[in-house]
């Protein structure tokens, strides 16, 4: 996965009436991801809790079948996702990359998910409740620097703590809106509060 990253710093706000609130980093950028072999479960209806479930559930057949991930598990959403503080009535893809000689050797069914070229990204370390404000966050970089989605939003989880202080990256496939050429930044961290 390439990176391009821009200096530009942004101040995003939590609101809420929380009494503690603390920094949360977030990294803003373009990247591309390839394409992989995954095990894939698809399900509808979903909120924040059967989102979660369908994915334990795909991670428990792979390593169910004694297979390694071959990147992080992540979630393909099928239709763009009300950005509120609750998830409801989504339909969505778990994605568990894996070999695919190795799946297919375990009895377990193999998709191809297609690359992503160009895509929005933000990467942040906290609680899954700060996605909402990460959102905005990227949609105000996706306009600032003039990329409009063109897909649908992916999340990948790159690393899950019991401490809540998860490693998770929010991505959506974009065109460039500026003509060749004219693209000068190199990408971006923001520094967000969110209510903890």
């Amino acid at each position: 996965m390439s990176d391009e990253h821009q200096q530009d710093e942004h101040q995003g706000h939590g609101h809420g009436e929380g009494e503690h609130s603390r920094e949360l980093q977030v990294e803003l950028g373009i990247v591309e991801y390839p394409e992989l072999s995954a095990y894939v479960l698809q399900g509808e209806g979903l909120n924040g809790d059967t989102l979660t479930e369908l994915l334990m559930t795909a991670l428990d057949a792979v390593f169910g079948a004694e297979l390694q991930l071959q990147g992080p598990p992540m979630v393909q959403f099928l239709e763009i996702p009300d950005q509120e503080e609750t998830l409801t009535n989504v339909t969505a893809l778990a994605i568990i990359p894996v070999d695919p000689e190795a799946a297919i050797a375990a009895g377990l069914e193999v998709a191809m998910i297609g690359p992503i070229t160009t895509a929005a990204s933000a990467r942040f370390r906290g609680p899954h409740e700060a996605k909402p404000q990460v959102y905005a966050l990227l949609f105000d970089f996706m306009q600032e620097q003039q990329f409009q989605p063109v897909g649908l939003p992916r999340e990948l989880f790159w690393e899950v703590r019991e401490d809540g202080e998860h490693l998770t990256e929010l991505a959506f496939p974009v065109q460039d809106l500026l003509p060749p050429g004219q693209r000068m930044f190199e990408g971006e961290s923001t520094n967000g509060t969110t209510d903890a």
